[in-house]
């Protein structure tokens, strides 16, 4: 195994011609030792922690002697950061690896590690000192007047790259995360990129009044209900159903979706603190069934008409979501640090036990696991919002 660096010069350079190529060369020669001998202890270090984590085949030879096979090192990248490129054992996929990803960082002595696809049968391993989505992403300008089908940031990624929504498709987006994990501030960058969209209206029922608030007496404000009345609440999404039906009617002939313009623009339907409005109803399990029945037609059938919905609990509940007939409804879905492994799970399949229990342990405000289409799946820094001050000003500012 031998290390390959980055930024080492070439040992012909001008110096060799001025007389200082002995240096030179010898210069280079106890980097390559050094670099090499960390390869070595690298190298030692990774059968260690493949071992210790499971990725290792045990077997016996014909003899019956035990033997121990182990995905190896094959060589190593300065960086920064340092990557090991590995070879994995015949049946190993990447994410066997990412699986495992929080021992190995223990193991390798780093914060975290990132697991990605090299070729066929390899794999790239870079070691982090620290967690890439420790820095507040400040959120970026949205000229006014931009439409609603231009994507809308959700975040940037591990590697620094944007995260977006395109609600031009017909998709509906979930977010779930605990008091203080930084929901709020999420659903404000998203509310305040949608609020000057000339071609949106944002409707919607807040139990807490505090999410919706500043729209009152804008041109949003008619279709959103603030406050603790269910019945209202109920009234509301009855009439946006009533929309939708009437939309759904006006699909043209030969067409399957709904031109969407002036006369029938994008209705975003946030539904914040979702499982608190069911609390509503109490125990008038008919009131329960009217919102969850009118939820659930509204994201299965409003996405050929313009209806995109955001939902918003603090814990994503089998039952409180809909079921699966709801749940399944959300191409795009984000968890925030939430107290429960299952409501992790239950958004994210694909997420195993140890993350999941390492994003309830150890998971930071504003940093999101999220599932996107195509089986775009990671981790996210979500946009930093000042305050709700400033969240108010910007939808005064856009609104007027």
């Amino acid at each position: 195994m031998t290390l390959v660096p980055r930024d080492v010069p070439d040992v012909i350079t001008e110096d060799w011609h001025r007389g200082r190529g002995l240096r030179a060369r010898l210069r280079r020669r106890r980097e390559i030792r050094e670099l090499d001998e960390l390869a070595a202890r690298l190298g030692w270090c990774w059968e260690d922690t493949v071992t210790g984590a499971g990725l290792v085949h045990h077997s016996k030879t014909a003899a019956g002697i035990p033997h121990t096979s182990a995905p190896r090192v094959q060589w190593v990248e300065g960086g920064p950061p340092l990557t090991l490129v590995v070879r994995m054992l015949p049946g190993q996929v990447a994410d066997d690896f990412r699986a495992q990803a929080h021992r190995l960082a223990e193991g390798m002595g780093v914060a975290m590690v990132r697991v990605s696809t090299d070729r066929h049968g390899w794999l790239r391993v870079a070691l982090l000192a620290r967690d890439p989505l420790t820095t507040p992403m400040p959120l970026p300008a949205r000229p006014r007047g931009t439409s609603a089908a231009v994507p809308v940031l959700l975040g940037a990624d591990e590697y620094g790259r944007p995260v977006t929504i395109d609600f031009s498709e017909r998709v509906h987006l979930i977010v779930q995360g605990r008091t203080g994990s930084g929901k709020s501030r999420l659903s404000y960058a998203i509310l305040q990129q949608l609020a000057a969209a000339p071609d949106a209206v944002i409707t919607g029922c807040d139990p807490s009044s505090v999410l919706l608030r500043p729209f009152t007496g804008t041109r949003h404000g008619a279709l959103q209900v603030l406050g603790a009345d269910p019945l209202a609440h109920a009234a509301l999404l009855d009439r946006l159903v009533d929309e939708m039906d009437a939309r759904l009617a006006r699909i043209p002939a030969r067409c399957d979706v709904l031109p969407l313009g002036p006369d029938a623009p994008f209705l975003f339907v946030v539904l914040e603190e979702w499982l608190a409005l069911l609390g509503l109803a109490g125990s008038d399990r008919k009131l329960r069934d009217r919102l969850s029945t009118a939820t659930r037609r509204l994201a299965a059938e409003g996405g050929k008409v313009g209806v995109r919905v955001i939902m918003l609990p603090q814990r994503a509940e089998a039952n409180e979501v809909g079921g699966g007939l709801l749940r399944g409804q959300f191409a795009y879905r984000l968890s925030l640090p939430v107290d429960n492994v299952d409501a992790v799970r239950l958004l994210h399949p694909g997420v195993s036990l140890p993350q999941a229990e390492a994003h309830i342990r150890h998971g930071q405000p504003g940093v999101a696991l999220y599932d996107a289409p195509d089986h775009v799946s990671g981790r996210l820094r979500t946009p930093w919002m000042p305050d709700y001050g400033a969240y108010w000003d910007a939808i005064t500012d856009l609104t007027s």
